[in-house]
Formats: C-alpha cells, structure tokens, sequence
C-alpha cells in the first residue's frame, strides 16, 4: 500500500518532470481525465496542442498513478469507455476506488484529492504540489504520523 508520503515524492518528480507551471488543458479537452483518449487529443488540436498522446496519463493524479503501477488498475488503457470514466471518476472517485482496494492509504487519498482540486480550478501543477504538501503538513498535526496508522501488511 502506498502511503502519503510515497504520493508526495512521485507528486513532486511528475511536476518537475512537466515543470511547476505547467497547467492541465482542462478547457481544451471538456474535463479531467486520468488518461488520453483519442478524442482528447483531437479536442486538443483545435486549441493548439499538440504533443498529447491517446493513452498517455493526462492529469497529475493519472500520472502519479502511472508512475506508481495503479493508473491501469484505476483505467485500463484499452478496455474503458471514456463517457463512463468521466461520469464515474469526477470529483476525485477514482482514487477514493483505491483507497477501498488497500492501495493507497486514505491520507494519500486526500492529498491526491488536494492536488487534483487544485489543479481542477485551472492552476499549475506546482500550486497543486504545494497544496498537497500543505494537506500532508495539516494531516500530520491533526492526526499524527502516518506510519502509525498503517499495519506491518500496507508497507510498500
């Protein structure tokens, strides 16, 4: 099981990866989506973009999840309908499913969720990050360390 902290290094190497002010073509593309589809990436092209590959993580959330092995348990590249994934991920559901599924820890969950409501209003990926470090810092205080929650059978 993948805890905060393991959310929070991937987090911070998927926004150094893309850079700190890259933001999500949510616009562009009519929503958020763990994963391109075609039609995401044709969307896209009649707003400019055009590095977007079908398949390919999209948000920050999805690629955290593809750099963890999870995105395809979540959103199987070649097996969703897109429509579906839309109806049933918004508002952050998805990861909540992983949660349920013993991998993620219900405090990585909420900073996954931090980030992806950050990034869902239109700001960069950096903000998100930061947002999610600051959930991770509040979690902390309120509820004390994290490890402490977690049994000898969630280790990563």
């Amino acid at each position: 099981m993948y805890t905060s902290l393991d959310v929070l290094q991937v987090l911070d190497l998927m926004v150094e990866k893309k850079g700190p002010d890259y933001v999500y073509p949510r616009e562009a593309v009519g929503g958020c989506m763990y994963r391109w589809t075609q039609d995401d990436v044709d969307k896209a092209k009649e707003f400019g973009l055009t590095d977007l590959v079908a398949g390919q993580p999209a948000c920050l959330v999805g690629a955290v999840l593809a750099e963890l092995n999870l995105l395809d348990r979540l959103v199987p590249e070649n097996d969703h309908d897109p429509d579906e994934d839309v109806e049933y991920y918004e508002n952050n559901s998805g990861v909540q499913e992983l949660d349920t599924a013993d991998l993620l820890t219900p405090r990585a969950v909420t900073v996954l969720e931090a980030a992806q409501t950050v990034q869902d209003t239109g700001l960069t990926w950096g903000t998100a990050a930061t947002v999610a470090h600051q959930k991770y810092d509040e979690c902390q205080r309120l509820n004390g360390d994290e490890a402490a929650h977690v049994t000898a059978d969630y280790t990563v």
